[in-house]
């Protein structure tokens, strides 16, 4: 598993219940670990308690719990699920023995249990909003889940790919000629019909200025060429000529087209471009045909009321069809879709523009793509629960773990949210015990010289600080690095954080001020000759520069400690068992 090492261990721990026999007598105490005659009980003594030391990326131990808040378990899977997403995954390494602390991923795991309990308990489930956002994300995974099934097993061979790849890789050999005037055109089309060559005829009126283009054929893509022109040759074989093509924006052109040769070079990569597009193609295939044969077997459509709706006409219009209550499809054993259902789906794909799609006739068109995708989903929805796939358990760990992202997010932002406050003592305190994060780097203006030998780098540096020109220096020194030499530092001509120079560099530019020179031993080992040519002291941001984003960070250290809260307060009153062993 990515970010998690495949012999990283974690312990686990559990009570395990031993059989042991019991020799009951009216007269004497129950054994030790026995059932008190009182209670009933098993006493701690009947409890064995084992531990696990099992490999936490194994598939084998995904389901194994490590802890439980009210009989929800919290599983191996979801400790290295979390461990991935959030990068916590800082470990030290000795040998194949890694160390890890798995305390603070844990806990927040039980705090999101904690808090999604309580979310479900005072009912935020039952909001609308929330009820249609996790039952339209089950039923989209039901059927997607439905069409990975369908199609899993579909493949598709050489013989099938080769028309697609030959269309991806495809290339034209073409002559072409283009006539201004259509009469000069047809005079050339009438000589090649009567079997005059193609080479003659284009290079005559070439010469004549009857005609422009090139005697010389071109190595074109299908795509490059013009629409006119990729039509006509499409339908050519190789050594024939097109009719007359009018060409251009304006068609006062006209092409004459001859066909020379047709290549298919070889591309891998094209080549697994083809199969994809074909293994595509030919799953939707599959889903069309299921979905055909599913209408077929469930759906009754009421075709006299389809074709009465007319979404383009002024009346009834939308707003009357909005609340149509007839039933336009019957489905077996599953809720009708209403004349309404179709109106709501085909107005919202119209949100913005509706009355101009209706001018232009278009809204019944999208009218029947609605229909037959309400329908196709529908039918795969209660195929899917007919075979079963709501109670697999990777659908339903799925939906349950949207439905806690879910109560989670809508628990913090209806509960919790409004009680946290920042005000502007909580900014200015945060701002002047972390004023260091807001301070402005000193940033300086660098040109260089760059040398290969000290000698010749001190050499110039004392002739700089005697007052010579640099630019005479930079044209005269000698020892001078070639300018194109690889991994050379470059200085730009913009401004540059010190702090982000290397250490060397840093280190000569102490104290600097404009018209300075400073030696320094670059990374690549080299000799750096720096002209200082401009200094912008380090500056402290305002408080009002970084109002904004202090206040964010104080209001997400306040929500995180309220978030704690909450979860302290609900762990006195629930049961939470921890079974790893740190």
């Amino acid at each position: 598993m990515k970010g998690i090492s495949a012999v990283m261990m974690i312990i686990l721990t559990a009570l395990v219940l031993i059989a042991m026999p019991c020799f009951a007598s009216s007269q004497a105490a129950p054994p030790a670990g026995g059932k008190t005659p009182e209670t009933g009980e098993k006493t701690s003594e009947d409890l064995l308690r084992v531990t696990l030391k099992i490999p936490l990326s194994s598939p084998l131990f995904s389901d194994f719990p490590i802890a439980a808040v009210n009989d929800d378990t919290i599983t191996v899977e979801d400790l290295t699920a979390l461990l991935v997403s959030s990068h916590e995954t800082k470990t030290e390494t000795t040998g194949e023995k890694v160390k890890m602390s798995f305390s603070e991923p844990l806990k927040r795991l039980i705090n999101v249990k904690l808090i999604t309990q309580e979310a479900h308990d005072v009912g935020l489930d039952e909001l609308p909003e929330i009820r249609k956002s996790l039952d339209t994300f089950a039923d989209a995974t039901l059927i997607q889940f439905f069409i990975q099934e369908l199609v899993k097993d579909v493949t598709v061979d050489d013989k099938e790919v080769e028309p697609v790849y030959r269309g991806l890789v495809r290339e034209l050999k073409v002559k072409s000629i283009m006539f201004p005037k259509k009469e000069d055109a047809k005079k050339a089309e009438e000589a090649l019909k009567a079997g005059a060559n193609f080479d003659t005829i284009t290079g005559k009126a070439l010469k004549d200025g009857t005609a422009y283009g090139s005697e010389q054929g071109a190595y074109m893509k299908p795509d490059t060429l013009s629409p006119e022109v990729l039509d006509a040759v499409s339908k050519m074989r190789v050594g024939s000529v097109s009719p007359i093509i009018p060409v251009g924006s304006a068609k006062r052109d006209y092409a004459l087209v001859k066909l020379e040769e047709e290549l298919f070079p070889e591309n891998p990569a094209k080549r697994a471009e083809a199969r994809m597009l074909t293994l595509s193609a030919k799953k939707n295939q599959l889903l069309r045909k299921t979905q055909e044969e599913l209408s077929r077997k469930y759906v009754t459509l009421d075709k006299k009321l389809d074709k009465s709706l007319d979404y383009d006409a002024k009346k009834p219009g939308m707003a009357k069809l909005l609340e149509d209550a007839r039933v336009l499809v019957k489905i077996k054993g599953e809720e009708p879709i209403l004349v309404k259902d179709v109106s709501r789906a085909v107005n919202e794909k119209f949100f913005h523009g509706l009355e101009s799609a209706m001018e232009r006739k278009q809204v019944s068109k999208v009218k029947q793509e609605v229909l037959d995708d309400m329908i196709g989903r529908r039918v795969i929805r209660k195929e899917a629960l007919l075979r079963g796939i709501d109670k697999t358990k990777r659908y339903q760990k799925l939906v349950k773990e949207k439905e806690e992202t879910t109560l989670f997010g809508s628990f913090v932002n209806k509960v919790v949210v409004p009680n946290v406050k920042i005000g502007d003592e909580d900014i200015t305190k945060y701002y002047n015990e972390h004023v260091a994060d807001y301070s402005y780097p000193e940033m300086m203006k660098l040109n260089a010289l760059v040398f290969d030998k000290l000698r010749d780098a001190e050499s110039a540096l004392a002739k700089l600080k005697k007052g010579a020109d640099y630019t005479w220096v930079k044209t005269n020194a000698e020892g001078l690095t070639d300018k194109d030499t690889e991994n050379l530092l470059n200085f730009g001509e913009s401004l540059l954080m010190v702090p982000s120079l290397s250490a060397d560099v840093r280190q000569a530019l102490t104290g600097a001020k404009p018209g300075d020179f400073r030696l320094a031993t670059g990374p690549d080992g080299r000799f750096y000759i720096l002209s200082v040519l401009e200094v912008t002291p380090a500056r402290r941001q305002s408080l009002e520069e970084v109002t904004m984003a202090i206040a964010q960070k104080v209001f997400n250290v306040k929500l995180e400690r309220s978030l704690e809260d909450w979860a302290e307060k609900l762990k006195q009153e629930a049961r939470v068992e921890i079974f790893l062993v740190q």
